[in-house]
């Protein structure tokens, strides 16, 4: 037979555990839902690491002069 204090136990665990699963869904929709994300293309990228156009570098037109383009 189960006792009353073993059920109320078994309740605070699964209010305490649902609350908690509530705060990480606040939480995930809160920093790393749909409007915190960029949109990401292999342009905007190569912006980013190289720091302007691949057009734009100097050794650019070198390296397609001499053949070595690799």
């Amino acid at each position: 037979m189960v006792r009353w204090q073993d059920r109320r136990l078994a309740r605070e665990i699964a209010a305490t555990l649902g609350f908690k699963l509530l705060c990480l869904a606040l939480l995930w929709s809160l920093f790393f839902g749909d409007e915190h994300r960029t949109d990401v293309t292999p342009e905007t990228l190569e912006q980013r690491l190289v720091g302007a156009e691949v057009a734009d570098t100097p050794n650019r037109s070198v390296i397609e002069e001499s053949g070595d383009g690799a």
